[in-house]
């Protein structure tokens, strides 16, 4: 017995040092996917990909949401707070992070720390051990932007901060799918609030993550009345759109382009006779099929785009091509310049077309005449 003791007491402490090892995981996880303008107005298309977490704090009470997502290469969070009466210097919004969302008691030198306060101040810090200072007094760089304004009744904060700045002693350096440690204080005419409890400089008693999103995968494509997919159609036909995996129960713009290659940033301009149109995604992120241009229709090669945040701009990332260096699809006209395979129509030439029929009438033709022939002799 006494030879066993021992051996459960070493069991314990060997376990303990692993769990101490691992990543501190939170009560909630923050994801979401999207490219912010950091203008201080919280659109509501352009955080359609952001992961969203109420809040109610202080007198009155204080309330808003807050907002996470990023692309390939920022992290961006915007906040709202409603019951202020107004913004001004004491307001402001300050943003703790455990970079390596350890959980431990205490923050470690270099943990990151990003706020905003005072209309139009942004700060870039990080945790020296006992306090926090500006990346840029000890060697660093100030990396990220913030913008606040006020909308009708409510005040709005947007950030923004790289995923991986090159100043690694006193920025997080996160990847897909890694995950982040944060709080969040608001403050309200100089006074602050914590958010979901906690303390600032103890990561342990945080209660969330973020965790490093990658690109949606999105899925749009032109189709018949039935969803069936359709590259080619006849000028005799329309033409409809479905889609899958876009976020649920938000509004995108579907434009008919010509053919283009397209690139970031590019504004598409709708050429179809009913004009852009917008539908609305169901619980699972589909939607349609969808008319998106009723016969009768142009000749033509051309793109579908699908504006996810209906901002009238190819955002890479965010928004959909159904292929965005060939055409997505055709319009022929039916007869002499097109013949139906397997449900697809593409142009070729006439007399391509009329050749088989002209062989079997010349081989019939031969066989009569032999036939003729055999009779008179």
């Amino acid at each position: 017995m006494r030879r066993i003791l021992p051996s459960i007491f070493t069991s314990l402490l060997i376990i303990l040092s692993f769990t101490l090892l691992i990543p501190q995981t939170h009560a909630a996880v923050l994801s979401g996917w999207g490219t912010a303008t950091i203008d201080g107005v919280i659109n509501p298309s352009e955080w359609a990909g952001a992961d969203t977490l109420p809040f109610s704090v202080g007198p009155g009470p204080y309330t808003g949401t807050i907002y996470m997502m990023n692309d390939a290469t920022n992290f961006y969070i915007a906040i709202t707070v409603n019951g202020d009466t107004n913004l001004n210097f004491g307001d402001g919004v300050l943003i703790h992070f455990d970079n390596d969302n350890g959980g431990e008691a205490t923050l470690e030198v270099g943990d990151d720390y990003i706020w905003h306060q005072d209309l139009s101040l942004f700060r870039d810090d990080f945790w020296m051990g006992a306090s926090y200072a500006p990346d840029a007094s000890f060697g660093g760089t100030t990396d990220g932007s913030s913008v606040a304004s006020r909308v009708s009744s409510t005040n709005h904060f947007e950030l923004s901060h790289p995923l991986d700045s090159t100043d690694d002693s006193h920025d997080f350096s996160l990847s897909t799918d890694q995950r982040v440690g944060f709080h969040i204080r608001v403050i309200v005419s100089s006074t602050g609030y914590d958010l979901f409890g906690g303390s600032p400089t103890n990561p342990s008693t945080w209660l969330h993550d973020y965790q490093v999103a990658s690109a949606h995968v999105y899925s749009g494509q032109t189709t018949d009345s039935y969803g069936r997919v359709r590259t080619g159609f006849l000028t005799s036909e329309s033409v409809y759109a479905t889609g899958s995996g876009f976020p649920s129960g938000f509004g995108v713009d579907i434009y008919i382009t010509e053919d283009l290659s397209w690139m970031n940033g590019m504004s598409p301009t709708d050429i179809s006779s009913d004009g852009v149109n917008t539908v609305t995604t169901n619980g699972a992120g589909d939607f349609g099929p969808v008319l998106v241009w009723p016969a009768t229709t142009t000749v033509g090669e051309y793109d579908i785009v699908i504006d996810v945040d209906q901002d009238n701009k190819y955002s890479l990332g965010i928004d959909h091509v159904n292929d965005p260096n060939h055409p997505g699809f055709s319009i022929v006209e039916y007869g002499s310049s097109s013949v139906a395979v397997g449900g697809f129509y593409a142009p070729v030439n006439s007399f391509a077309v009329l050749l088989p029929y002209l062989a079997i009438v010349g081989v019939i033709g031969i066989i009569t005449t032999i036939l003729v022939a055999r009779k008179e002799i």
